[in-house]
């Protein structure tokens, strides 16, 4: 019982913690630009001319990227360290969702993709690195920051969507391009705590 209530104690602190939800919001601008390039990406390639066929294949090309980045996340962060593998990762995504919103003055969509889906690879699982500092509040934290992901799965969609009706799609990609901008601002935040 003793336990438990500790338990519910941390998470509740978790949420009230500004370093703990600003780290939050920055693993969050990633999240969106993930949830953003998965489920946007095609509608906007093929909306502008492109075949579903090479639609697919832009955003297959955007997950080897993440891929191969992923898997050199540890090398990455060992060469610049975690706050500056953040920063570095949420300008180039913000980068690459730029290039890719102008598509119809410079169309560069797989360049766009290349850059979104390198920088955005290793900033969410670096932002949960950084709420895993001090081990006896890592649990309680990394669940805040999981929730924070599934709310943003949810909320993505819609949000793009609406604006991309009323403005679109391209323009719908403001969104996440902002959010990236904000993180990047944040992204000291995610120094080790002392």
């Amino acid at each position: 019982v003793a336990a438990k209530q500790r338990n519910r104690a941390q998470f509740r602190k978790a949420w009230t913690e500004r370093r703990s939800l600003t780290i939050a919001l920055v693993g969050f601008s990633f999240i969106m630009a993930e949830t953003s390039a998965n489920t946007w990406v095609p509608i906007a390639l093929t909306d502008s001319g492109m075949t579903a066929a090479a639609a697919a294949s832009a955003l297959s090309i955007f997950w080897v990227l993440v891929t191969v980045f992923r898997l050199l996340g540890g090398v990455i962060v060992d060469a610049i360290g975690r706050w500056y593998t953040i920063l570095a990762s949420a300008l180039v995504t913000a980068a690459g969702i730029g290039l890719f919103m102008l598509s119809g003055i410079v169309s560069l969509p797989y360049v766009a993709l290349v850059l979104w889906g390198a920088g955005m690879a290793i900033g969410f699982p670096m932002s949960v690195n950084a709420m895993g500092d001090e081990p006896e509040m890592a649990p309680a934290r990394i669940n805040m920051i999981i929730t924070v992901v599934y709310i943003s799965s949810m909320s993505v969609g819609p949000a793009l969507g609406a604006l991309g009706q009323a403005a679109g799609i391209y323009a719908a990609f403001a969104i996440p391009l902002v959010v990236l901008l904000v993180a990047a601002a944040l992204s000291k935040v995610t120094k080790p705590a002392t």
